[in-house]
């Protein structure tokens, strides 16, 4: 069976993780539980709470730029982690 090689990126948002009120303790999570799954974390981007800047994120995300990225995992949790 041929291993498979998938890299994701994570998409974190929250003014308080750009402003340093909050330490990001969620991006070492969901690397530590890809990882055994084979799963690559090849891009992490914050962004703050703008729609525009979350769009335009998700956006360059999901655009040729983003090639290199063959996988994704949304977490979407209104905040309620941080």
């Amino acid at each position: 069976m041929t291993e498979r090689h998938v890299k994701a990126a994570v998409l974190l948002i929250g003014d308080e993780l750009l402003s340093g009120r909050t330490q990001d303790v969620n991006l070492q999570t969901i690397a530590k539980f890809m990882a055994p799954l084979g799963v690559q974390i090849a891009e992490a981007r914050v962004v703050a709470d703008v729609p525009e800047e979350i769009a335009a994120a998700a956006l360059w995300l999901s655009s040729p730029g983003a090639s290199f990225v063959n996988g994704v995992a949304l977490l979407v949790d209104g905040g309620q982690l941080a």
